[in-house]
């Protein structure tokens, strides 16, 4: 018999990369644990802590106690050196130097002085987090992607990954629904639509908690994008609508949604205007009925939705074999206002700046 002798990963970076290589340097103070500590992790070394540390975006510093419990406590801002070593703990910081000026793991460019940075971060030195996927679609290390990044809006308490198209203005994806993906059920609980599902690379709803951060911090265009098949045999064309200044209240409220106009951009083939009816509606699942119906329209259309009396839109629904051209008539299917009726083959949407 061969035994595989399974070793965690840390081992081998407490072998192989000190807390100073991963950019931390131990500061002299006397203060205990800190108040701006936010998470606690068991721990076996100074190396693990700083691997934890480095994989957190929030996480500034790191503290290790003494004596006692063998814990690594998570810091969301850095220390101050005061020459004073008699506290409790030992407390590291991540900073620059000369040798290392990047944060969080971004390279050095020589060239240009500056730093080319990952993960969401921006700035000279890779020092904070993009707010939207509009801070980073610009940048040369980002544009063009499309990737998961790591973002922090400032209404939100928390940092959160999302799903960016680094093109036109950088687009984060709020819903796809798509059949290039693995089939996701969208016929979900409240908590389940609050919280989002899915996957991030595939389909996905983001969570209408993280819709309601998004949306108040500044101001986003809501972008509605339907791909349909053409109006010639073998063709597919994309129909677009765009909500400006598109908010979405909080939970209490029921996460009801308001926007300032909608409109069609030159050049793009246009999509009917399925929010306009439902503004100031609060969002019905089939465990929360909050529509105007008598009945439940999350449960006919077996998807989550601002719903009104069961339509016209329903972009959470079950997508119809590609074959098929025109919308079907049961109700849990994709439903969208398109000229013609013609059968939408995949539905995203997206926040964009509206700057």
């Amino acid at each position: 018999m061969r035994w595989v002798l399974i070793v965690p990963l840390w081992v081998f970076l407490d072998q192989s990369v000190t807390v100073e290589e991963r950019g931390y340097s131990q500061v002299n103070t006397c203060v205990d644990l800190p108040t701006f500590n936010y998470k606690q992790k068991p721990t076996t070394s100074r190396v693990q802590c700083a691997v934890a540390c480095s994989q957190e975006p929030n996480c500034m510093s790191f503290s290790i106690p003494m004596t006692g419990p063998s814990l690594c406590y998570l810091n969301n801002a850095t220390f101050k050196h005061t020459g004073c070593s008699y506290g409790t703990f030992k407390h590291f910081s991540l900073e620059k130097s000369p040798e290392r000026p990047c944060w969080h793991g971004g390279s050095y460019n020589t060239t240009t002085s500056d730093c080319i940075c990952y993960n969401g971060y921006i700035g000279n030195w890779c020092q904070t987090l993009m707010q939207d996927c509009s801070e980073g679609w610009n940048l040369p290390y980002y544009n063009k992607l499309k990737a998961v990044f790591s973002i922090h809006p400032i209404t939100s308490p928390y940092p959160f990954k999302v799903f960016c198209e680094m093109v036109h203005k950088g687009k984060l994806v709020i819903l796809r629904n798509t059949p290039d993906a693995l089939n996701v059920d969208f016929n979900r609980t409240f908590t389940e639509y609050k919280d989002g599902f899915g996957d991030l690379e595939g389909n996905v709803w983001m969570g209408l908690q993280r819709f309601h951060y998004l949306t108040n911090h500044r101001n986003m265009t809501f972008k509605v994008v339907v791909k349909t098949s053409g109006v010639a045999i073998k063709m597919t064309d994309f129909r677009q609508r765009f909500y400006n200044d598109f908010r979405v209240s909080n939970e209490t409220d029921g996460y009801r949604f308001t926007f300032s106009a909608s409109e069609i951009k030159p050049g793009t083939s246009a999509l009917g205007d399925c929010l306009t009816d439902m503004v100031g509606l609060p969002f019905s699942t089939i465990d929360n009925d909050r529509d105007t119906k008598v009945g439940n329209c999350a449960k006919i259309h077996l998807s989550g939705w601002w719903y009104k009396k069961c339509g016209p839109c329903n972009p959470m629904g079950k997508l119809q074999p590609t074959s098929e051209r025109i919308q079907n008539d049961d109700p849990w299917y994709i439903h969208m206002p398109i000229d013609g009726d013609l059968a939408a083959l995949e539905v995203k949407l997206m926040l964009s700046y509206h700057g």
